[in-house]
């Protein structure tokens, strides 16, 4: 009995140290990505000069001149793509995958359910 109790204690504490550890990795990845909510988010900044405005949208830096005399959209159409549209309508394989296997979990998800929700029901 004492080495089964010495193994539940080893095995409980291995646990919550892992929790713990993975609760602090994930903290963390949360700060690199959205920045820690005490201060300004770096995510997406506007600066304008004189003739010049300059985006950094997750570290990449984009400038752009601004024409004095000109209309809405042609302002539209003068700030900078880092991708063309063709870029972003296209899926990578990645991708592709990814999506067909999240719709085979939620059917299976689904009919699972359903045989729980039927088994109880009867």
């Amino acid at each position: 009995m004492f080495r089964f109790t010495l193994r539940f204690m080893v095995m409980f504490v291995l646990l919550i140290f892992g929790i713990l550890l993975g609760m602090n990795m994930a903290e963390k990845g949360i700060y690199r990505v959205a920045g820690n909510p005490n201060t300004t988010p770096h995510s997406f900044q506007v600066s304008r000069n004189n003739n010049t405005t300059e985006l950094q949208v997750l570290g990449k830096t984009y400038v752009t001149e601004q024409h004095q005399n000109t209309d809405q959209s042609s302002k539209e159409d003068s700030l900078p793509r880092s991708k063309t549209d063709k870029e972003d309508n296209q899926m990578t394989f990645i991708g592709k995958i990814g999506e067909r296997l999240g719709f085979v979990f939620q059917k299976g998800a689904e009919k699972g359910l359903n045989m729980l929700a039927n088994l109880i029901s009867e």
